[in-house]
């Protein structure tokens, strides 16, 4: 048994066939159960073993071969499952289960010859439905460029070189779309006419991955356009795979491709903090947040922006780095500023004296001024003027 099938401490192992075991009656019953596992992923068949024919058991196949590189086998006790149980499990009650792989014969202008029944299975047409018919007429419209192309390379090839394959969607009976993967083996009869033997695999479960992949993209596109921040994606290498509109206009809709141009956008004529910060997140997975201040805009404004850092990783290994860009001009003015005069408030300027107090070793010196009597100017006049005596002094 493979690693993938955990056993129990109880289990043994027996190399004879079930065929040694089963009354010769039923041999067929077991061989047609196996077959039916192979073709549809399940078969069940009641049986009876030598050395208890009076006793009815119930074989079951499963196709675990993708799992598990099995195929699985029980049996169980026919006379242990009650009526209702016994119907639901009988072989006419398992539908038939869409084979992976069919084939199809064509002659060289693609007219159906022939279909297997795992193509019956797949698709639902008869080979009556199909013989004599154009291949076209059962592929999507949106696909015939792509299967023609394909079937004239074939043409103009070596028919011995190996078959292209193709992704295709095919018509089924029911009116729905699925996809295959065909690929065109010409080969010659010795008549001198040329017989085309189509492969299908059934590739409708990867497709609906991709389909559904795509529109997560489309999704998560349309949310990173729609929130008002700014967004970028820097992956290995430090190439910008990705700036939002928001980003952009941020930056004066510069060109940004690799991460010399962005954070040349960011930080222009200063020292690349947020630089250094992105190649640490880089190099050590670990993720940052960064404030610049005083950055100069295109149009010669002040600006101030926090940016959050965060590493995209596999495990332990770092992938690229997410940038979130939070405009904050207008909180840092509105922090820092007097609302009324647009002065430098107390706590902006005991921020900056306690800075360059340090910088300085005291060379600092501080001025202050006070209006006098301006308590009766409120007093006399009312606030408003008092205010416009502030703005205007």
């Amino acid at each position: 048994m493979p690693q993938s099938v955990p056993l129990g401490p109880g289990h043994q192992t027996d190399e004879r066939s079930l065929l040694e075991l089963v009354v010769p009656e039923d041999s067929r019953a077991v061989a047609d159960a196996f077959v039916a596992a192979l073709s549809r992923g399940v078969g069940v068949a009641r049986i009876r073993m030598a050395s208890e024919p009076e006793r009815p058991l119930l074989l079951q196949y499963l196709d675990l071969q993708d799992e598990h590189g099995i195929l699985l086998r029980t049996v169980v006790p026919a006379d242990a499952l009650d009526g209702d149980v016994m119907k639901a499990i009988q072989l006419s009650a398992f539908a038939p289960v869409r084979p992976r792989l069919a084939l199809m014969t064509k002659d060289e202008v693609a007219s159906i010859l022939s279909i297997d029944s795992a193509t019956t299975l797949m698709l639902g047409w008869a080979e009556s439905d199909m013989m004599g018919h154009s291949t076209l007429e059962f592929i999507h419209p949106d696909d015939h460029v792509r299967a023609i192309d394909n079937w004239m390379s074939r043409l103009s090839s070596d028919h011995g070189s190996t078959a292209q394959t193709v992704r295709l969607r095919y018509l089924c009976k029911d009116g729905a779309w699925l996809w295959l993967e065909t690929s065109n083996d010409f080969q010659d009869r010795d008549d001198g006419t040329t017989v085309v033997v189509a492969k299908l695999i059934d590739i409708s479960g990867e497709m609906a991955a991709v389909e559904a992949l795509r529109r997560n993209e489309r999704f998560l596109r349309m949310l990173t356009d729609a929130v008002p921040v700014g967004l970028f994606h820097i992956g290995e290498g430090g190439v910008v795979e990705f700036v939002n509109p928001v980003l952009s206009a941020l930056i004066g809709n510069h060109a940004i491709e690799t991460l010399a141009d962005l954070t040349n956008a960011l930080e222009p004529d200063q020292d690349s903090t947020i630089r250094a910060a992105i190649e640490s997140v880089l190099a050590n997975g670990t993720d940052a947040d960064v404030e610049i201040s005083a950055a100069v805009h295109d149009d010669g404004s002040h600006w101030s922006y926090r940016i959050s850092l965060q590493a995209v990783t596999d495990g332990t290994q770092v992938l690229g780095v997410l940038g979130c860009v939070v405009d904050v001009t207008k909180l840092r003015t509105l922090a820092d500023t007097d609302v009324l005069t647009g002065l430098h408030n107390r706590r902006w300027i005991v921020e900056i004296l306690e800075t360059d107090l340090i910088e300085h070793a005291g060379r600092v010196s501080v001025i202050f001024v006070d209006l006098d009597d301006f308590k009766s100017v409120n007093d006399r006049h009312g606030h408003h003027v008092g205010d416009e005596v502030l703005v205007a002094v």
